[in-house]
């Protein structure tokens, strides 16, 4: 949800939400993965992670268990700030810096939106890739 000054978003699974305020570009949601909770312990880095063959074991998701724990965040906005949403199939094939680079460029939202994809396809696009972008101050964002 976006309110006037703020933003609250909730998460389950592996799909994420960035940042981008002020070239600062930040992943705001935990992945629910069994990777990641490899990667929270100690016993698996970040990069070991990316390539590690379990990637995509899920620890929590919608429709198994009749209540599930969902994550909130909730974040002040600041003028100019881009929130990415997007699923794995995105993340999986792009690097953050690539992503930031695109998020970057002056071009219309629906453009980056496009050009996103299309670097994860030509990556190889292995899986579903969804992206949705939300800019809160740039003069003709569409």
């Amino acid at each position: 949800m976006i309110f006037q000054s703020a933003y609250l978003i909730g998460n389950i699974g592996d799909s994420r939400a960035y940042l981008l305020r002020d070239h600062q570009f930040t992943q705001v949601t935990e992945d629910h993965s069994l990777v990641n909770e490899l990667v929270k312990r100690g016993e698996l880095s970040k990069q070991a992670a990316k390539v590690h063959p379990q990637k995509n074991v899920i620890t929590r998701s919608l429709g198994i268990d009749k209540q599930v724990t969902i994550d909130l965040r909730y974040l002040k906005l600041a003028a100019n700030d881009q929130i990415l949403l997007c699923s794995d199939g995105l993340t999986n094939m792009v690097s953050d810096d690539q992503i930031q680079a695109v998020l970057e460029t002056e071009q219309s939202l629906l453009a980056k939106c496009d050009q996103l994809i299309a670097l994860a396809n030509e990556a190889g696009g292995l899986d579903n890739i969804t992206v949705v972008i939300i800019d809160n101050g740039s003069e003709g964002a569409d």
